[in-house]
């Protein structure tokens, strides 16, 4: 509560009202069950100057300093529970990169590069968050010489996949590997024998099966996801 009272009112008080304030600000919680009396037994000090602490903060009383109390606890506890949930959220991101890692198949990834150093063109397409990362991809392809597309919405990309062939590489990535366009560009480039990789999550998902080459990621699902 210190915090919030300015410097030229904390200036104001006498050493009896610094006391009480300093109690309050340290037994927030105790205090707010309290009643006036209550309050001046356990400081020491009488409700009089529990009354001239609550005039000098511009509060009309003791309910009014304990209902500004409330409220400064609630957004206190409401910051904690933020800051914990953040704290959460960066261990959760941590772990899923580093399970990701593990999930990479040397194998794999050989075959990918093989095909990045091949004549074939590549074609990227996703969604949403998703694309993020082929719009690096494609920026650091297209720095190498390497002729690259990027799709950025659904219409262009169902324009184009039917004009694919076996020279063609078309990497689509789907953070639940349902999502129904996705799946329809997949099956489309697939009779047409595109080669298809699939980044998708760790599971037993659509779009993993038809892909020629699956690069897997370790992701829990969050509802922003669902769609992509």
């Amino acid at each position: 509560m210190l915090d919030c009272i300015d410097n030229n009112i904390l200036n104001t008080l006498t050493q009896s009202e610094l006391s009480v304030l300093q109690y309050i600000d340290v037994h927030s919680n105790e205090v707010l069950t309290m009643s006036i009396q209550e309050l001046s037994e356990k400081v020491f000090f009488s409700t009089a100057t529990i009354l001239r602490l609550c005039k000098k903060l511009n509060l009309s009383g003791f309910s009014e300093l304990k209902f500004t109390l409330k409220n400064n606890v609630s957004s206190n506890n409401s910051l904690k529970s933020t800051a914990i949930s953040t704290k959460k959220i960066v261990t959760d991101l941590y772990s899923e990169i580093e399970n990701t890692g593990r999930l990479l198949d040397t194998k794999t990834l050989d075959t990918i590069v093989s095909y990045l150093l091949s004549n074939k063109k590549i074609h990227l397409f996703s969604y949403g968050l998703t694309n993020m990362a082929f719009e690096y991809m494609q920026r650091y392809l297209l720095a190498t010489g390497r002729q690259t597309i990027l799709y950025k919405t659904d219409t262009l990309a169902y324009k184009a996949v039917n004009n694919l062939t076996e020279n063609d590489v078309l990497f689509l990535s789907s953070s639940t590997g349902s999502n129904p366009s996705t799946l329809k560009l997949a099956k489309i480039a697939k009779n047409s024998n595109t080669i298809i990789v699939a980044i998708t999550p760790f599971t037993n998902n659509p779009l993993s099966k038809i892909a020629d080459i699956n690069l897997y990621t370790f992701i829990k699902e969050r509802d922003f996801l669902t769609l992509i």
